[in-house]
Order: structure tokens, then sequence, then C-alpha cells
């Protein structure tokens, strides 16, 4: 119950009354400090600058619990203490990240905290384009195919070397001529050229060289330590043989009197003994034998791979001799024979059932 007081002096009079107190209002609020945190400029390559610390003060008179965010670019560190009361500091580091390509790294950075606490900072960081002297090479492995010895000189490839730094380069004197090749520069090779600008040289493979595989590496060089390679690749191969064999190749049908039985073919196997495939022709007509070919006779033989063909005189042939040579033919000039013996002689008793030694009397 409120009491009214009433004081009455001369003719002023006051009036008082006793008032219940309010109670005081909790306040979450935080700062940051320092800000902005400047990290500078660097080139790119730059060493990861140092870290700087951060520190977070309550200034409310309520308890708060702090988070802090992800940054891109930057990596943060934990905090020294998640909760501050009045009047208490939390601190963290902050650092940009390291080898970030040129550009601008100005963030706003917002920390956190319950109540709905905020405080901000913003970092600067630039990382600047630095100096490079690089160079490419195109193609960097021309390729000039297979090609038996006595083979056509390739044509020659050119090369295209092009300044993908930032910086002016001027190459080298072309490297000795690699084992098997000449490489010859094109116009103003040593001149210096800017970023995006470009030199040619020609390579190609010499003539005349021996069975095997050309594959070097070629590399480039200009000032401050430009550097690129070139690996050609070119093989010479022996050149292919091509040969058959016909076994056997010689094949005795023997002596025969008239009336024989008819002798027995006999297989002849042709192998493909060079290092090329080969195709057989069709065999060739020989008089008074028969020639038949095996299966797939006139498809391509690899090397090593074989036809056959059967062989045998014809029955009742006359008296005579029929020694004969057959030449096998297939492509790229191949050929091989087989010598055939065989002869047919006359009937010394044409009247069978007497002896051969009786004379034949005609009554």
């Amino acid at each position: 119950m409120k009491k009214l007081i009433i004081l009455a002096i001369g003719a002023l009079t006051l009036m008082a009354s006793d008032c219940t107190p309010q109670e005081a209002v909790t306040t979450f609020t935080i700062t940051a400090a320092p800000t902005p945190l400047a990290f500078g400029s660097l080139p790119t390559g730059y060493t990861q600058p140092a870290a700087q610390t951060v520190t977070i003060t309550n200034t409310g008179t309520g308890s708060v619990t702090l988070s802090l965010p992800t940054v891109a670019d930057y990596y943060i560190s934990t905090l020294s203490r998640t909760t501050i009361t009045a009047g208490q500091t939390a601190t963290f580091t902050l650092r940009p990240n390291s080898l970030l390509p040129a550009g601008n790294y100005n963030r706003t950075i917002t920390i956190s905290g319950s109540g709905g606490a905020k405080a901000t900072i913003n970092t600067t960081f630039t990382v600047t384009a630095g100096a490079t002297y690089t160079i490419s090479a195109s193609p960097n492995n021309p390729a000039f195919g297979s090609l038996p010895v006595g083979y056509t000189r390739p044509t020659a490839q050119t090369i295209t070397i092009t300044n993908t730094g930032n910086q002016s380069i001027t190459l080298n004197a072309l490297p000795a001529n690699p084992t098997g090749y000449t490489l010859v520069a094109g116009a103003n090779w040593t001149t210096a050229f800017t970023g995006g600008q470009t030199r040619t040289f020609t390579v190609q493979p010499n003539a005349g060289l021996a069975a095997g595989t050309y594959n070097p590496t070629i590399t480039i060089n200009g000032n401050n330590g430009a550097t690129a390679t070139v690996s050609p690749t070119f093989t010479v191969t022996v050149a292919s043989a091509f040969s058959i064999y016909a076994d056997p190749n010689w094949i005795d049908f023997r002596s025969v009197v008239q009336g024989y039985t008819q002798p027995a073919a006999q297989t002849i196997t042709v192998t493909n003994t060079g290092t090329g495939s080969i195709t057989l022709n069709t065999l060739p007509a020989v008089p008074n034998y028969t020639l038949t070919p095996g299966a797939n006779w006139t498809t391509a033989i690899a090397a090593g791979q074989s036809r056959t063909f059967t062989l045998r005189p014809l029955g009742s042939l006359t008296a005579a001799n029929y020694d004969r040579t057959i030449t096998i033919t297939g492509s790229n000039g191949t050929t091989s024979t087989v010598n055939t013996t065989f002869s047919v002689t006359s009937n010394p008793n044409p009247n069978p059932g007497l002896p051969p030694d009786l004379p034949i009397v005609n009554w």
C-alpha cells in the first residue's frame, strides 16, 4: 500500500509517494576487434600470411555462447572459449588460405552469439598475378607411324611453342638433332615473344634408319626456366619376307605296268615360311595328274600357317614316263615346286595265263 505524505511549509506544499523499484533488463551484445584485418597484397605462389588474433568482448549483461562461421578462402581457428559472461573476452585467429589464385579476397565475417548477439569484422587480402615464365608445345608427341626398312622419308611435322606465361620469353637455340631426327627452327625462333604469342619448329625422321623404334625426348628451353618437351615416335620394321615351301617336294609313284591300279593320292603341305601374309593361287593344271586343293586353299595364310592339296596320277595311262615338276605359286611372287616320278611300262605278257617265256603258237 502506497502512503501519501503531505508537508505544508508556508505556502509550499510537497507531496511524495514511495515507489517499488523497476527490475534491470538483461542485454546480449558483443564487439569484435580489431577491424579491419589487413593481410596486404601478395603475388601468386605466396607464403601463407601469418594469422591475426580477433578478440570478442561481451559488452552486454547476459552470458553469451559464441559460434564462428566458415569463410571461403580463409582459415579460422577454434575459439579460446565458447561462452563469455559480461565483460569477458574470447579470441580466435584468422588467416587467408595458401596458394589462392590471383584475385581480391576482401570479406565481411559475422560472429554470432546467443540472445541475438552479433559482431562483424572485415578482412582485406589481394593476390596479384606474379611474373610467370612458362611455355607449352603442341603437338607434344608427334607420331610418324611404322614403316619397313627402305621406307620413303615421312613428311616433317610442325611443333608450335606457345608462351603461356605473362612475361616476355626468349627461346634458346634448338638442341642438337636427336638420334633419328632432324629439327629445323622457324622464323624468329630466338626473338622474344610475349604471353599468347608463338614460335614454331619442325621435326622429321631421317631417311635410311635401321629397324627399331625412335622415341627421343626433345627439350625446348627459354629464359627464366621456361621449358617444354616434345617426344616424337617412329618405328622402322624389318621388311616383310615372302616365301612358301611345299613338303614333301618329291614324290615317287614308282613304275607300274599297264593295267595298273591307280596309285593312292599323296598329301602335300604348303607352309608360309616368310614373315608377311600370302595368298596361294589356284592349283595349276598338270597333264596326267589330278590335283585337289584342301580347305581354305585361296584364303590368306599368315606366317607359319599352311594349306594342303592332294596329288595322284590318273589311272589307265599308256606306257610312258610321267615325271613332272609342279610349281605352286602365291602372292608377292612366292613359288615352291614339287617333283613327281611315275612311269608306266608295257605289259610283257599280253596273254595272261601263259608263262611269259613260252612262245605263242598259232595253229
